[in-house]
């Protein structure tokens, strides 16, 4: 049985799952967004918004993101990687990772292909997250398309794969 494996999903998980955001105001660090608006709030760090209701100045609140050391990266690529083979019962797979180009922006009029991740950045060790399935696990690049095409592609032409 042939895996076929959508890299990004693998990738963007990982990678995420080894990263932090951390908020601080006035130099107070916390761990929580939360913590950060109830400091705002506490300590009279507000603006009144449009409906007249005290809420926590968003200018006050600082975000900084830290990651984990690599190899707890390496370690949760190699460990979801070993999973999916497992659970699918599969002895040989095949990845896909999302290339340059893509035919979905062009298609989208009314809103912008992904437009909701406006302003939410990956996470900053992503791409280190990709080379690592391009050279551990010979994941291959899907030019102008994403990497779940792909998936529909190969799967449409195979009786042998999950």
């Amino acid at each position: 049985m042939l895996a076929l494996i959508d890299g990004d999903v693998v990738a963007y998980k990982c990678a995420a799952a080894t990263e932090r955001t951390f908020y601080s105001v006035d130099g107070v660090e916390f761990r929580y967004k939360r913590e950060a608006n109830e400091w705002c709030l506490d300590n009279g760090l507000t603006t009144v918004n449009e409906k007249g209701k005290t809420i926590p100045d968003p200018d006050a609140i600082t975000s900084f993101r830290v990651r984990e050391d690599d190899s707890h990266l390496y370690h949760n690529l190699k460990m979801m990687m070993e999973r999916i083979l497992t659970d699918t019962g599969s002895d040989d797979s095949r990845t896909f990772l999302t290339g340059e180009g893509n035919y979905r922006y062009e298609l989208a009029v009314t809103q912008p292909y992904k437009g909701n991740r406006k302003g939410k950045p990956p996470p900053t060790n992503l791409q280190d997250a990709r080379s690592y399935l391009l050279s551990k696990y010979d994941a291959e690049i899907v030019d102008g398309a994403e990497a779940d095409d792909a998936l529909g592609f190969v799967q449409s032409s195979s009786t042998d794969t999950c």
